[in-house]
């Protein structure tokens, strides 16, 4: 398929970091959303994806405001009605994927909720799962049975603050080993 078979959408919390991201000539693709007094939530795109590569960008967590679940069911619910409506291939791109941090077990009966999320994207038709410095790479793997990219930015950090800092001893903490 060429470039003119490619759509690239992305739901209202995550335009602005679509279009930072919309660098193969591909403009953002046009779609409604309504939210009901109830905080249910309608999704649809405006136009045709039959047939297209489809490409929905949404971080899926909460730093912007709102729910981090419902940052989690719009682009499931989105990408349940793209599938409907005959796109070919769909590629979910969360830059951060919510949940991606629950993927083992350390206490009886503790949720497996990575798994459990990729069962939602697989079920709702995704094809693709992309993401951003996960946090643990095999496991996220595993948890998945469509195809899965994880890319890494650590390089680009790295280089990005050897830079500023030059020859200044440098600290770096995290939460944990995955982090």
């Amino acid at each position: 398929m060429g470039v003119l078979d490619i759509s690239l959408l992305s739901l209202n919390s995550g335009t602005e970091f679509a279009q930072r991201v919309a660098v193969l000539n591909v403009p953002l693709g046009a779609h409604e959303e309504w939210e009901f007094r109830e905080s249910e939530h309608k999704i649809r795109p405006i136009e045709s994806v039959r047939s297209r590569d489809v490409f929905v960008i949404q971080a899926i967590h909460d730093g912007s405001g709102g729910s981090v679940n419902g940052k989690l069911c719009h682009p499931l619910f989105f990408t349940s009605v793209l599938k409907d409506t005959a796109a070919a291939r769909i590629a979910a791109v969360a830059p951060y994927l919510g949940y991606a941090r629950k993927d083992r077990r350390t206490q009886s009966r503790d949720p497996l909720t990575t798994r459990y999320v990729a069962r939602m994207f697989e079920d709702a038709g995704t094809d693709r799962v992309v993401t951003v410095d996960v946090h643990n790479l095999a496991a996220f793997r595993n948890a998945f049975s469509c195809q899965t990219e994880n890319l890494e930015i650590r390089g680009t950090f790295v280089r990005h603050y050897v830079r500023r800092v030059g020859e200044h001893e440098v600290s770096v903490y995290l939460p944990d080993v995955g982090g």
